[in-house]
């Protein structure tokens, strides 16, 4: 895909029955747009396997979604379902075993450094795991970082939900439901508070 072409992709429910939705896709690529009115959707050969969040991530050309039940919500997680844009297809993908899947974590994919990584944020004992996939052919999770919660200044463990933003200068910049950003440094293994948002 080169880099003034752009493609949206649209999901759709083409049937349902008692065991299952099928579930389509199509894509609209922007080279092959001649006018805006006349941009032709092309429906891709492989249906979707699963029914998916609503929310994709998108890491070096690939979407990734997480699996959700009928009503939209995540299952657990087990796998994420990828969509090539290059390839147009589909592929599954397995998760790392984290030490522990609880109800109690809350799980999650961002795109740190490049890498897809799947945040695994512990209640008991508060910390965060951070997951990140070093060879999608392969499917090799390394588990890149560990972060404990309970050096971040106003951290509450039942209110705060910690979501890294990005990686910058071997530090991770997080958002923490307060008034600013903090930035953890790995070398120091201390948190630093950053200028105070306007939000």
């Amino acid at each position: 895909m080169s880099t003034k072409e752009y493609k949206v992709v649209h999901m759709f429910t083409q049937s349902e029955s008692s065991t299952g939705f099928n579930i389509g896709c199509e894509i609209l690529t922007s080279s092959n747009c001649d006018e805006v009115t006349s941009c032709p959707w092309r429906v891709i050969d492989q249906c979707c396997p699963y029914l998916v969040t609503g929310c994709a991530l998108l890491v070096n050309n690939v979407f990734y979604w997480t699996r959700a039940d009928k009503h939209g919500n995540s299952l657990d997680y087990d796998l994420i379902l990828a969509l090539d844009l290059e390839e147009e297809n589909f592929r599954t993908i397995r998760l790392p075993n984290p030490s522990s899947y609880d109800e109690e974590n809350y799980m999650f994919l961002v795109e740190l450094r490049g890498f897809l990584c799947l945040v695994d944020n512990f209640a008991i004992p508060p910390m965060m795991n951070i997951w990140m996939l070093k060879d999608a052919n392969n499917i090799t999770w390394v588990k890149e970082y560990s972060i404990r919660f309970d050096i971040l200044d106003g951290f509450d463990d039942v209110y705060t939900i910690v979501t890294p933003l990005f990686y910058h200068n071997e530090e991770i910049i997080v958002y923490s439901n307060q008034d600013s950003l903090h930035y953890y440094n790995f070398e120091k293994e201390s948190f630093r508070r950053g200028k105070r948002l306007n939000m």
